[in-house]
């Protein structure tokens, strides 16, 4: 499955949002599997919407599959990129109060495997990894 997110547009990321929630209904997880799942992947989508667009850009795809017992979300956009090592602390005590800046940890800690890649051309990939339950189908 493969959705295009465009900057800025709720709608778009509504749509995303749909997508991914049918794509995980259609696996054998549970409640909070496909939570975690879900909060992982749309914090992905939401930091390609809000910071991963350059003018006349397409801010991002975000691509669902099951590859060899592992759900796989690849989120692209097309931004700037970023270095995910500099991202400043989460729990340092100036920053516990804000309302952002923890999306790298989230999806860290509710996946088995993140990985950021940056393209020759610009923008950043994320890759997010989990394991299936060993009863879940493994095609979607």
């Amino acid at each position: 499955m493969k959705l295009a997110l465009h900057p800025s547009e709720d709608p778009d990321l509504a749509r995303a949002q749909d997508g991914l929630r049918t794509f995980l209904a259609a696996l054998s997880l549970t409640g909070a599997e496909r939570s975690a799942v879900h909060v992982a992947v749309l914090e992905a989508m939401v930091n390609a919407v809000r910071h991963g667009h350059s003018a006349g850009q397409r801010a991002a795809t975000l691509d669902l599959e099951v590859v060899a017992g592992q759900i796989v979300a690849t989120v692209t956009d097309y931004g700037p990129g970023f270095d995910p090592v500099s991202c400043p602390d989460p729990f340092a005590p100036e920053r516990m109060r804000l309302p952002h800046g923890r999306g790298v940890l989230l999806m860290r800690a509710l996946m088995d495997d993140v990985d950021f890649t940056f393209p020759p051309g610009g923008g950043t990939r994320v890759t997010l990894r989990r394991a299936l339950p060993s009863t879940a189908p493994t095609g979607a």
